[in-house]
């Protein structure tokens, strides 16, 4: 991962640097967390794929989750890099729902 994302990143993202961002995930085991609020959690892991909606981007984690996001939805997003690149996470907001794409671990 180290050479898909920047060193020691602290940035805020706008909707197309964070596509962007998640399209660098591409075809690599990531672990993906959800929340509404307090009323309930949702993970899933498995390897990233893309997909154009042409009206959202969708992102598929493993074999049975799918995320649906859209630009009008978006809240905000950030990057965060540790010791380089070698730790990292992504968490965004998209209306009431708060995602984060941090590492997988095995």
């Amino acid at each position: 991962m180290e050479d898909l994302l920047p060193p020691d990143a602290d940035d805020e993202l706008d909707y197309a640097s964070l596509i962007e961002m998640l399209r660098r995930l591409e075809g690599k085991e990531a672990c993906l967390l959800m929340s509404a609020g307090e009323a309930w959690r949702f993970q899933a892991k498995g390897t990233v794929r893309y997909y154009d909606y042409n009206w959202a981007d969708g992102f598929a984690i493993g074999d049975g989750a799918r995320m649906l996001v859209s630009e009008p939805d978006f809240v905000g997003a950030k990057l965060r890099t540790h010791d380089g690149a070698e730790h990292f996470s992504i968490a965004m907001r998209f209306g009431e729902a708060a995602y984060s794409f941090p590492p997988a671990r095995t």
